[in-house]
């Protein structure tokens, strides 16, 4: 019986000392803590000194093939095996790596977006009429409220005269409307258009421009001050009256200006929608586009002509040109018919 005593607590000694080896602590075999302590402080520094072994014996633990340790600092209050927290950690780190991929992904797509509408502007002239409208929209609606002009009309007047801000008077004199000099005492710029060298107005900035526009039409009342009579801001009243006024000498203005403020719904700057053609609307002028070749000697006006434009392609000068075709003025037809020879 002795033997068989003295065998039975070799056996668990052996097995104690295995599981100790290991770290691990089975609650049978592991005596309770029965000490009486005086005081808390020696209770919490016997739990710490406990800690403290039971790292040591866990880091006695030989490394496996399988298991790769990190050396992070792993807090004592996590009781998970080390391979759990080991694919915890690399779960989130490969997370993070598939974040930060995401962000390159967009940052690289954006950018090349960016790129694409940089080149657009460039090319496509009706992201520049839409830049020139955000631009100068609010200006528009400034000028509106303080003189009455629609703002749809101000801003067509101003994308046809200065070709969306493109043009030599807007970019060197900031003349968005192609107002002469007439009677202005200020900066002037010279610019060739039914004539040669024009004296035009030359401005400090575009909004100092758009306020010139506005008293130049205001402070004009035998010219214009039918067109501050017209009610609700009907962009086609205002758009005819302009042509009947004598603002521009192209025929089709009224047309061009009435199709700006309908392709890019300007009308909404007025508080409006769209105006639908009423019967005593007058009528557009017939633009004529034959290919047939003017006879030897004369030319037929086409969009976009000038007297001074004919003049120079056909070496005459323009008072001689008017001469020939018994002109008062510089005012032409699209479709007319000149002499461009004696």
């Amino acid at each position: 019986m002795r033997y068989n005593k003295l065998l039975i607590k070799l056996l668990l000694l052996g097995f104690i000392g295995i599981f100790s080896h290991c770290g691990i602590y089975p609650r049978v075999l592991v005596k309770k803590d029965t000490t009486q302590y005086t005081s808390q402080e020696e209770k919490l520094a016997r739990e710490q000194e406990k800690r403290a072994q039971r790292e040591n014996s866990r880091s006695k633990i030989p490394r496996s093939k399988k298991i790769r340790f990190v050396n992070t600092p792993v807090s004592v209050s996590d009781k998970r095996p080390a391979y759990k927290r080991k694919n915890a950690r690399g779960d989130s780190s490969k997370k993070n790596k598939k974040k930060n991929n995401r962000k390159k992904i967009t940052q690289r797509k954006s950018n090349s977006s960016k790129s694409i509408n940089k080149k657009g502007t460039n090319n496509n002239p009706n992201d520049e009429t839409f830049a020139y409208i955000k631009k100068f929209k609010n200006t528009a609606i400034k000028e509106m409220r303080d003189y009455g002009i629609p703002a749809s009309i101000t801003l067509a007047q101003g994308i046809l005269e200065s070709a969306r801000g493109t043009s030599t008077l807007s970019t060197k004199g900031n003349n968005h409307f192609g107002i002469k000099c007439h009677s202005w005492k200020g900066p002037r710029i010279y610019h060739d258009d039914d004539e040669k060298n024009e004296c035009f107005r030359k401005y400090k900035n575009a909004n100092s421009s758009y306020r010139d526009h506005s008293l130049f039409l205001h402070n004009n009342p035998g010219r214009y001050a039918f067109l501050f009579k017209i009610k609700n801001h009907n962009y086609r009243k205002w758009a005819h009256g302009l042509k009947k006024a004598g603002y521009a000498t192209d025929p089709t203005y009224a047309v061009r200006l009435i199709d700006l403020i309908e392709r890019y719904e300007l009308y909404k700057y007025d508080g409006n929608k769209k105006i639908e053609k009423t019967p005593n609307e007058p009528p557009s002028p017939i633009i004529y586009t034959s290919k047939k070749p003017s006879a030897e000697g004369t030319h037929v006006v086409q969009i976009g002509d000038t007297l001074f434009s004919i003049s120079r392609k056909y070496n005459i000068d323009v008072a001689e040109l008017k001469k020939l075709n018994n002109l008062t003025n510089n005012n032409i037809k699209v479709g007319q018919t000149l002499l461009v020879k004696p």
